[in-house]
C-alpha cells in the first residue's frame, strides 16, 4: 500500500492528535484534515503509494487515507494487512519490578521532608477531568532521587481509589465553574500549596521548588494549561510539557533539526514558540523517562542513582506503586536502533501519578548547576522574575530573596539596572513606581529567564530573554544598601 512514508513525522504526530481529539468530541475529522490542506506539501514529501487514487470522499490523498488507516488500526495490525510486512511479536520484559518491590524502597524520611543531600527539588502535574495527580521529588546531582511527597486535588483521603471511582472531583470543589473553570481553580490551590511553601531539609536548611512541568497533552484543557502557566503568581517556575511517543519507527529527538531559538538537551526540547500559544513548553520522549524513572527504581537502596520513597510503610505507597507497573516494556528494533515502547497492560488502568507520565524527574530542563561563586555573588539582590540558565541565579530556590532587613520594600524596589555601556539594551522599560522587575519591550511580558551571568566589578550583567515571544536583553544589577 505505502512504498515510501512520509518524512515529516512531527506534522503526522501533530495530524493524529486533532484527529484524535476531534474523534473523541465528536466533531469528526474535518479540523484534522484541514490541518492536512495547509500543511499538505510538507506532509507528503517522501511518500509513495501503490495507488494514488485510492481514498475517501472526506480525505484528500491516497498518502491522508494510509496514515488514518496506520492511527486507527495500530503499527502491528496496519503492517501485517496493509503492507504484508508483519512486525515481530512482542515480548514483554520480564526484568520489571513488582508494585511490591516498589512499595518497599521506603527510606525512613518523614513526608514532606527533603534529605540534606538534595540539591533540587521538581514537581509534576497531570491533569485529569475529575483531579489532578502531582508528586514532588528531591534530587542530587548523580541522580539519586527521593520521593517526598504525592497526593491529588482534591484530596481523597483514602489509602486506594481509582480515578472512575472519585467522590471529591474538581467540579465537586468549584460547584460554579464549568470545566475549564473547576481545572483552573484546581491548579491554583495546589500551586499554592505547593509551590507557595518553603520545604525543610532534614538539617533544618528551607528550600523551594525549582520547577514544576504541567502536562498539557489532555486536549480539551491544552489553551488552559498555557493560560494559566501564563498568569499564574509562580509563572517563573510553571512550564506546560508534552510528552510525545517516541517509538523504534519514529524520528529520535537526537536527529530533530536544532532551529533558532531552541533548547536541546537529552530526549527533551523546548522549542521557539510563535502563533497563538506564545508560551515556552517543553516536549520530551515519554518511552525513554519512562524507563529512565524504571531503571532508578531498580537501583538498590544505598547505591548512587536509587529513587526511594519516603516514610516506613509499604502499604502506604500500594497505589502508587500500582500506576508505576500499569504498563510494561517491550524492546523493539527500527531503524537502526533497539529502543523501549511501553504500553498499558489493560485498558482502563490508572497510570496518572506524574512518575509514571516520567515527569518526576522534569527531564533535566528542571535545572542547571549553580557553583559556589554565583551562590555568592546572589547574596544581597533582589528577586526578580525569571530563572537562571547557566551559572545565573535561580529564583526558585530563594537566593534572590529581597532584603527586608536592608530597607524594605522600597530599598528593595530600588535595586537598578542601568544601561552600562554598549553591552546594554537601551529599550529595556524601567519599573515604574510601586513594581519590580522588568518588561519585555516587545510583548510586555514579566517573565524573562536569565540565559548568561557575568561579573564586572561590582555589578552583575544578565542576559535574559522573555519566555514567550523571545525577546533578549542585557541587564545590569547592583547591590543597594
Amino acid at each position: 500500500m505505502v512504498y515510501a512514508f512520509p518524512k515529516n513525522e512531527a506534522l503526522w504526530a501533530r495530524y493524529a492528535e486533532i484527529r484524535a481529539q476531534g474523534l473523541q468530541a465528536d466533531e469528526g475529522t474535518a479540523a484534522a484534515t484541514e490541518f492536512y490542506r495547509q500543511h499538505r506539501e510538507a506532509m507528503d514529501e517522501g511518500a509513495v503509494v501503490a495507488w494514488p487514487e485510492r481514498y475517501n470522499p472526506d480525505e484528500l490523498s491516497a498518502i491522508q487515507h494510509a496514515m488514518n488507516l496506520r492511527f486507527d488500526r495500530g503499527d502491528h495490525a496496519f503492517f501485517a494487512e496493509y503492507q504484508n510486512e508483519p512486525l515481530p511479536d512482542e515480548q514483554p520484559d520480564e526484568d520489571l519490578l513488582t508494585a511490591e518491590q516498589i512499595a518497599a524502597k521506603t527510606n525512613g524520611y518523614k513526608r514532606g521532608e527533603a534529605p540534606i543531600g538534595a540539591t533540587h527539588l521538581t514537581m509534576f502535574i497531570d491533569v485529569q477531568a475529575k483531579a489532578l495527580f502531582w508528586l514532588v521529588a528531591a534530587w542530587q546531582d548523580d541522580f539519586t532521587g527521593w520521593v517526598i511527597d504525592y497526593g491529588t486535588e482534591p484530596e481523597q483521603n483514602l489509602a486506594y481509589f481509582t480515578l472512575r471511582e472519585v467522590k471529591r472531583t474538581l467540579q465537586r470543589a468549584a460547584p460554579r465553574a464549568g470545566l475549564e473553570g473547576a481545572i483552573y481553580a484546581g491548579l491554583e490551590r495546589v500551586t499554592e500549596r505547593t509551590l507557595g511553601k518553603e520545604w525543610r531539609r532534614d538539617d533544618g536548611a528551607l528550600v523551594r521548588i525549582d520547577r514544576c512541568l504541567i502536562d498539557a497533552n489532555w486536549g480539551q484543557c491544552t489553551d488552559l494549561v498555557y493560560q494559566f502557566c501564563r498568569q499564574s503568581h509562580f509563572a517563573n517556575v510553571l512550564l506546560p510539557a508534552h510528552g510525545r511517543y517516541v517509538g523504534a519507527a519514529s524520528v529520535p529527538f537526537s536527529e530533530y533539526r536544532r532551529r533558532p531559538g531552541e533548547k536541546v538537551g537529552l530526549n527533551w526540547r523546548i522549542p521557539n514558540v510563535r502563533g497563538k500559544r506564545v508560551v515556552r513548553h517543553v516536549l520530551f520522549d515519554t518511552n525513554y523517562w519512562k524507563s529512565f524513572v524504571h531503571a532508578r527504581l531498580a537501583v538498590p537502596m544505598g547505591d548512587p542513582g536509587c529513587l526511594s520513597l519516603f516514610g516506613h510503610k509499604p502499604e502506604r505507597h500500594r497505589l502508587l506503586a500500582e500506576h508505576l507497573t500499569a504498563e510494561y516494556r517491550v524492546k523493539t528494533e527500527g531503524r537502526g536502533r533497539t529502543v523501549d515502547e511501553w504500553k498499558l497492560r489493560a485498558a482502563g488502568l490508572d497510570n496518572h501519578w506524574p512518575l509514571t507520565r516520567s515527569g518526576g524527574r522534569s527531564p533535566r530542563v528542571a535545572w542547571r548547576r549553580r557553583s559556589r561563586s554565583d551562590r555568592a555573588a546572589c547574596q544581597g539582590l533582589v528577586r526578580l522574575p525569571g530563572r537562571r540558565r547557566r551559572r545565573g541565579v535561580d529564583p526558585g530556590r530563594c537566593a534572590l530573596r529581597h532584603r527586608a532587613e536592608a530597607g524594605g520594600p522600597e530599598a528593595a524596589r530600588q535595586a537598578v539596572r542601568v544601561a552600562e555601556g554598549e553591552a546594554v539594551s537601551k529599550d529595556v522599560k524601567k519599573p515604574q513606581s510601586g513594581t519590580r522587575g522588568l518588561e519585555c519591550p516587545r510583548c510586555g511580558c514579566r517573565h524573562l529567564f536569565v540565559i548568561w551571568t557575568r561579573r564586572r566589578g561590582d555589578r552583575v550583567l544578565r542576559r535574559r530573554e522573555c519566555r514567550h515571544c523571545g525577546r533578549r536583553v542585557v541587564t545590569s544589577e547592583r547591590v543597594i544598601g
